[in-house]
Order: C-alpha cells, then sequence, then structure tokens
C-alpha cells in the first residue's frame, strides 16, 4: 500500500531523533523505498529515499516535495521536503530492513481487507482485521452517527463486538462519550460533512475522534470513527483510516457482500409469512417464539426504497439495519434490488405507528429515501396483506415523490390497480367526461382541468379559484360551463364520485 512519512514517524519512534513533515497526513504519495549512496541526477516523487547526511546536503535546493530518511544529525536550512533523522549508529541497511518490516505489515493489512471484499465476506470483519493495526476502539456509522459496527479493544488488543442500539441521535454514545456534547460543538459541526478526515480534538469531558466521511455518487451513506478511548490517536491513524473508509465504502457498494449480522432464520421464516409458502407451521413458530413473537400479535410492514444511487440493495441494508436498531422489535427482509421491506412487531415494540413514521421520514433523506406504510395487522397469518400494502404505498409515493405515504391515503389507487389488471379506463368513463374531453381537444380550453381541481376541493369554489389562480367569479362561470357543456348534475353525489373515480383513473392509466 502506499504510505507517508507521517505513518513510519509513529512505527520508528524508538529510533527518531527529530522530524520535519510538510505533507498533508492523509495524504499516501510514497509506494517504495531506495537506499541512495551517492547523488541522484533525477529524483522521484513516489519513492523515499534512504540515504546519508552527506549525500542530502547535496541534494539540497532539489528536495521540494520528497521524502528522505537520514541517519545521524544534519544541518541543513530551509529544507523543503519529508525529512526523518534517526540515530547515527544505525546502518542504512538495518534502517532499509525496518522500513520494509513495517510495510510489509501495512500491505498485509491491506491485503486482508481486499479479501473481505473479494470473498464477500460481513463488513464487519474489516474492522476485526485492522485490530493489530488501529489501537482504538473502531466503528461505522450511518450518516446520522446511528451505530452499524463497533469494535471495542480488550486488554490484550482483541476486538470484541459490542452492538449499541440507540433510539435517537441525542443519545448515541461513541464508546462512553455523549454525541449530544460532540454534535453541540459548532466548530466540530461546520466540518461535519468534509471528505477529509475530520479531527475532534477532544477535552475533559470528550475523548479524540477521528471521523472519515464515506460518499456513493455525492451522497454521504456511513462514516467510519476512530474513538481515542485505549490510546491517543496519531497522526499516522489519519491515512489508515482514509483506507478503511475507502475498502467499508467498497463493501457498501458491492452487491454481494454482507453488511448486516441479522440472524438468516428471522428472515427466512419472515419471507415465508410473507409469501405464504409455509409448509412446517409449527417448526416456524418455534422459530418466532424464539424472537418472544407471538402469531398473534399485531405487525406493521413499512417497505423502502431509493432513487439516488446504484448499486442501491446493501446501501439500502445498512439504513434498514438502523431503522432495526431505532424501531425496535423489527427484522428487514430483501424484496429485490431496490427495496427492502421492514416487519415490526408493534404488540412488542415501545413505538407507535406514527412514531415510526418519524424515525423513517428523519432517516435516509439525502438518498431519497421512500417509504410505504401498512396497516396494522393482525396475527403473523396476515403479513402477507400488509406486505403487499407496504409495497404498493412505496410504489406510490416513488411515483408521486412524496417520502412517506400510508397504504390508507392511497387506497383509492390501489383499487384502481386492481381493476386494471383486466380493464381500461375507456371502460368506465362516464359521457360527461367524454363531453368535457372532446371540448377540451377542439377548443383548446382546460376545463377538464378545472373539473378535476373542483372535486379535489370538494367543491369549494374558492378555494378551486385560489389553485387555479382566478377570480371566484371565472370559476363560477367555468363550473357553470362543465355542467352545460357535459350535461350533468354536479350536486348530485353519486355523478360527482363517478367523475372523480374516472378522473383518478384517468391519471393512473398515464403512469
Amino acid at each position: 500500500m502506499k504510505f507517508n512519512g507521517y505513518l513510519l514517524s509513529e512505527e520508528i519512534r524508538d529510533i527518531l531523533l527529530s522530524e520535519r513533515l510538510r505533507s498533508e497526513p492523509d495524504k499516501a504519495e510514497l509506494s517504495r523505498v531506495r537506499i541512495c549512496t551517492y547523488t541522484p541526477k533525477e529524483l522521484e516523487r513516489d519513492t523515499l529515499y534512504i540515504t546519508t547526511p552527506q549525500v542530502l546536503e547535496k541534494i539540497q535546493g532539489r528536495e521540494r516535495g520528497h521524502s528522505f530518511i537520514v541517519p545521524g544529525k544534519i544541518r541543513i536550512s530551509g529544507f523543503q521536503g519529508d525529512l526523518l533523522l534517526v540515530r547515527g549508529d544505525i546502518s542504512l541497511i538495518e534502517l532499509y530492513n525496518r522500513i520494509e518490516e513495517i510495510l510489509f505489515r501495512y500491505s498485509q493489512w491491506e491485503a486482508s481487507l481486499r479479501d473481505v471484499i473479494v470473498n464477500h465476506l460481513p463488513a464487519k470483519e474489516l474492522f476485526v482485521r485492522s485490530a493489530d493495526i488501529i489501537r482504538n476502539a473502531m466503528l461505522a456509522a450511518n450518516e446520522e452517527f446511528g451505530f452499524l459496527f463497533f469494535y471495542n479493544p480488550t486488554h490484550n488488543n482483541v476486538y470484541k463486538e459490542s452492538p449499541v442500539v440507540s433510539p435517537d441521535v441525542e443519545k448515541v454514545t461513541l464508546g462512553n462519550t455523549g454525541m449530544k456534547d460532540l454534535l453541540g460543538d459548532p466548530d466540530f459541526v461546520k466540518r461535519l460533512n468534509s471528505r477529509k478526515p475530520i479531527y475532534y480534538p477532544g477535552s475533559s469531558r470528550r475523548r479524540k475522534k477521528l471521523i472519515q466521511n464515506i460518499y456513493l455518487n455525492s451522497s454521504l451513506v456511513a462514516r467510519v470513527i476512530i474513538d481515542g478511548v485505549d490510546a491517543d490517536i496519531k497522526k499516522k491513524d489519519v491515512l489508515l483510516i482514509k483506507v478503511l473508509a475507502e475498502y467499508l465504502g467498497r463493501s457498501i457498494a458491492e452487491n454481494e457482500v454482507a453488511l448486516t449480522n441479522q440472524s438468516k432464520d428471522i428472515e427466512d421464516l419472515l419471507l415465508t409469512f410473507l409469501n405464504q409458502t409455509y409448509e412446517n407451521r409449527n417448526r416456524y413458530l418455534r422459530i418466532l417464539s424464539r424472537y418472544h413473537w407471538s402469531d398473534e400479535d399485531t405487525y406493521l410492514c413499512v417497505s423502502l426504497s431509493s432513487d439516488k444511487i446504484p448499486n442501491r440493495d446493501n446501501v439500502l441494508n445498512i439504513f434498514s439495519l438502523n431503522l432495526c436498531h431505532n424501531i425496535h422489535e423489527a427484522y428487514f427482509v430483501q424484496n429485490d434490488d431496490i427495496s427492502i421491506t421492514i416487519v415490526i412487531n408493534l404488540s412488542r415494540s415501545k413505538r407507535s405507528v406514527a412514531e415510526i413514521a418519524a424515525i423513517c421520514e428523519q432517516t435516509g433523506a439525502t438518498l431519497n429515501m421512500y417509504y410505504g406504510i401498512s396497516r396494522p395487522c393482525r396475527g403473523i397469518y396476515s403479513l402477507h396483506y400488509a406486505w403487499r400494502q407496504s409495497l404498493f404505498a412505496n410504489r406510490t409515493a416513488y411515483r408521486k415523490k412524496e417520502r412517506l405515504l400510508y397504504f390508507d391515503n392511497c387506497q383509492l389507487e390501489y383499487y384502481l390497480s386492481e381493476f386494471f389488471h383486466e380493464n381500461t379506463p375507456d371502460m368506465a368513463l362516464p359521457d360527461a367526461l367524454r363531453r368535457l374531453q372532446k371540448y377540451d381537444e377542439e377548443n383548446n380550453t382546460q376545463l377538464v382541468h378545472c373539473l378535476r381541481v373542483y372535486l379535489e376541493n370538494q367543491g369549494n369554489v374558492s378555494a378551486s379559484a385560489r389553485e387555479l389562480y382566478v377570480h371566484r367569479n371565472t370559476m363560477l362561470y367555468q363550473i357553470e360551463r362543465i355542467r352545460e357543456i357535459g350535461m350533468t348534475d354536479l350536486d348530485s353525489y353519486e355523478e360527482r364520485l363517478a367523475l372523480e373515480i374516472a378522473l383518478k383513473a384517468l391519471e393512473y392509466s398515464r403512469r
């Protein structure tokens, strides 16, 4: 892997005399090491030179932007490159071997991260394999600091997974430190969406932190956090967190990399009831009882999708996991590559339907998440119907570009969708509407649109006039024209209902 002087300076503290580092800690520009016992004709930018004080003095003036390690003391003024001075009793070959051992260890680490991606291992494995390289607590969080993975080192530097469940952002903790205090720091919040590593120096109440945001197609999807709980955060960590974040970002973009540890048995069980494919009911009910759920509990389905980024299924997994943590007593199943359904046990969850809707609306806004919420259903054998309701509401929300939609608010469209399985809008089009359509086509008017607005406003002339930006008298005249041309009685409830359904059918059929 590429490296820089900051990484090496931390690794050779036992022999380091002094350092002059001018490059940025998060930039890795070096890819090889070379012993230089003579003055080179040309310096290569990607090379770390191990050389003597005598050679470096002859190079002086050409060292801008280059990196050197030198045993012994040296007198150079105005040095413009990166320079590490180590003890003079170390030979160049000993120093070379020491550097090579360090770089080999980091290369092996990056190879192990690459192995997680290639073999489609759970993304949390990235943190497990970083335990010997990064000596602090490591966390993966979504854009709102909801936890995805959390590893905390023990006394023998073995990282242990610690699941953290947080109902809202204010109560989230990084280790033992309050997130509320951190987000209350205006200097920190100003840099919260930075693409470079964000360093927070901490205080007497808060530990130091290093945060790297992960973006996919300009959308913030996750954060990697190093928390200064067991050791101080070093400048080399600025480079390491970028490497770790890069691989976590790749794991999010990969279709087959598992991002969550949700139990497979509960997912299979829910899919069985959603698809009504259960054969051995007793077996599934035993699994259900293992999670303290009952077949007579009340359930709710929330389907979600996003149109923001490609390969979105793993991003949806991340947000679904966080939603399940925040809602409680909830698990999710993958419908396809663009949508996920969360099944919530309302009998056991502490959240009401309104609270669940509020959590949904607050989550995933930057990824254009759309949510469809079913009616509550009694009994797990009714889960199939709640699932279909949430899917339809989600698709309707996506079409209308509404962030969240209840099934109860799109029932008419559902009935129309069922009708259009075998029929067309023309079959049920009232004669009055046909006459108005013909008149609009021949005279370039908009009586059909005026009628739609009038009916949507429940016959309120003033509200309809405001929506159409016309005078109230003009609106009255238009309504009278609709009565005459359409030969319809707008005072009749049956005729108004037939016209409203027909207009909805026309609108639905055009989608």
